[in-house]
């Protein structure tokens, strides 16, 4: 049975319709995405579930003078990417983490606080994320200190001593060092009580070198803390990388500066024992390429 031709034509014909609808009503929804048509706000990026407005990014420039208009974008779809990363790994910034790290940016530059704002947020996220990604570890270290009279280059040297006063110092942390690594191997006293030990010492402890860090409990995850800057040291991360949980290091020397910007350090300061507690590896892929992969899944677009 041959098929009615009137039948055929009709269909093609609407099919034909239907697809021209469906091809226009796709660019419809595309241009009132971009903007381009007067229905709601001007949208300029798209980052996962979020839409970056106009309005948005204007906020974010408002009195800026540190960058352009697209960096701001750039940093703003960072940071809501950052955040859609991070909000499934339970990773979050507190308003008042980046209170206090906008405080060290803003200083003169109070103009540009709406894009320091997004920008120190965004950063914070990254370096969290970054952590998540890369691992970390947590434990205790007791640090022994002969620095105490050697002269910084640079500063007003006040407390800086002579050559036999440096080598005592040096003397009596050495002697303090092994005596307490002696008592944790031999399991006389806990990690936690030769903490303590060095905080009560009356020549190296707390007391008496009221501004230098002191033993005490480290997370490698932390930037800002006294114990961060002892972690921060050059001969401390090899000595970390190599120690399994619950495994005490032996005692080693570190390094200080003594100038500004030295890098690396050159002179010995301290004497450092470490313990981890915990340590968590790195969580299936780079931190660069977990932000690809958002970046696709997520729609990562900025509309011109």
């Amino acid at each position: 049975m041959r098929p009615n031709r009137t039948l055929v034509v009709t269909a093609v014909v609407l099919l034909l319709i239907l697809g021209a609808g469906a091809y226009f009503l796709h660019k419809s929804d595309i241009n009132v995405l971009k903007g381009r048509v007067g229905l709601g706000p001007k949208i300029v990026a798209k980052v996962g579930s979020h839409l970056i407005t106009q309005d948005e990014l204007d906020q974010a420039y408002k009195g800026n003078t540190l960058a352009s208009k697209d960096k701001v974008l750039s940093a703003l779809m960072d940071m809501w990417l950052y955040r859609q990363m991070a909000q499934p790994l339970k990773i979050a910034v507190t308003d008042s983490d980046v209170k206090t790290e906008l405080a060290k940016r803003v200083g003169s530059s109070t103009n540009s606080k709406n894009y320091l704002t997004v920008a120190v947020t965004r950063d914070l996220l990254s370096s969290k994320l970054e952590d998540y990604y890369s691992g970390y570890s947590q434990g205790r270290y007791i640090i022994a200190h002969f620095d105490q009279h050697i002269p910084f280059n640079g500063g007003d040297n006040t407390g800086a001593g002579t050559t036999a006063q440096i080598a005592a110092d040096r003397t009596y942390a050495t002697n303090f060092i092994n005596n307490v690594y002696d008592k944790l191997s031999k399991k006389q006293i806990t990690f936690d009580q030769a903490v303590a030990m060095e905080n009560a010492d009356a020549r190296i402890g707390s007391a008496a070198l009221q501004t230098s860090p002191h033993s005490g409990s480290f997370d490698t995850t932390d930037s800002v803390s006294a114990a961060a800057t002892i972690m921060s040291f050059p001969d401390v991360a090899p000595v970390i990388a190599g120690l399994a949980p619950g495994k005490i290091s032996q005692p080693f020397v570190s390094k200080i500066a003594v100038a500004a910007g030295e890098n690396p350090p050159k002179v010995d300061g301290c004497w450092l024992v470490v313990v981890i507690d915990r340590t968590e590896p790195k969580n299936g892929q780079t931190f660069n390429g977990a932000v690809a992969s958002a970046k696709s899944t997520l729609r990562y677009e900025k509309y011109s």
